[in-house]
């Protein structure tokens, strides 16, 4: 009996000189003092061919006039300006350079994949993982993507998973533990920085005998359309593949098989 099955999930993440010048102008002051004076005049009288002079009473001498005092001259109004010591000189900072955007990834290579029909098994497993992301690569180049590059925190995470199925026999993205494919790739480190928004994802599958090989499996993705959205996302651009040497005990049924986990990340550029 062959068996075939398969999860996907997807989860988006999103990680936000003044100067002074016054003038003072004193009100201009002027005095000026103008003082009057005045004086008396004494008249004599002549008669007869002698003439005589007849005494008169000394008249007292006229006091002799003040000479005036000069006008001052007005004071000329004075203007007083403050001006700001000029600000330190200020060297600008140079504008960076805006960053050139990265150049567009080539598109994945179309070609044929080896070892697409190999059965996983122990001795196997770093082929089989290498076959299952080409074939998964080689689908997202037909369809104008770039590959996508391994990532150890993602292999990390989806290793772990992996295991965790096998050895508590299950099959789903969420663990007993009530681990999650945000958890576990949140544990690994890969949404590290809090400035970036990120999306993730994951598919999942189990078989047994040929329907266990790298071929099969990836076959059955892309006729998933929930599994295929994850492969073709193009905001992904890191992945972890991990397959195993063995199928949850209880879905085998006792036959040899493998389970696969395929974990996706990338920064999320939708603007979401």
């Amino acid at each position: 009996m062959l068996i075939n099955r398969l999860c996907s999930v997807i989860v988006t993440l999103a990680a936000i000189f003044s100067a002074t010048l016054f003038t003072t102008l004193p009100a201009a002051s002027a005095a000026t003092k103008t003082t009057k004076h005045s004086h008396c005049t004494a008249v004599a009288k002549t008669h007869s061919s002698t003439q005589a002079c007849k005494a008169s009473a000394p008249k007292p001498k006229p006091k002799p006039k003040p000479k005036p005092k000069p006008k001052p001259k007005p004071k000329a109004a004075t203007t007083h300006t403050t001006t700001p010591a000029p600000a330190a000189a200020v060297t600008p900072t140079p504008t960076p350079a805006p960053t050139p955007a990265p150049a567009p990834a080539p598109v994945a290579s179309t070609a044929p994949c080896a070892n697409g029909d190999l059965m996983p098994d122990a001795s196997n497993i770093a082929v089989v993982e290498a076959a299952t992301l080409c074939l998964v690569n080689q689908v997202r180049g037909q369809n104008g993507l770039p590959a996508l590059a391994e990532n150890a925190d993602l292999q990390s995470s989806a290793d772990a998973h992996n295991n965790d199925m096998v050895n508590a026999d299950y099959f789903a993205h969420n663990g007993p533990a009530g681990d999650t494919p945000e958890s576990r790739i949140e544990a690994t480190g890969y949404l590290s920085n809090p400035n970036d928004g990120y999306v993730i994802g994951e598919n999942i599958a189990w078989g047994t005998l040929n329907l266990a090989t790298p071929s099969a499996i990836v076959s059955a993705w892309v006729a998933s359309p929930d599994h295929l959205a994850n492969i073709l996302n193009p905001s992904y651009t890191d992945t972890g593949m991990s397959v195993s040497a063995s199928a949850p005990a209880s879905l085998a049924e006792g036959q040899p098989g493998s389970v696969y986990t395929e974990d996706f990340g990338g920064i999320d550029n939708s603007g979401n």
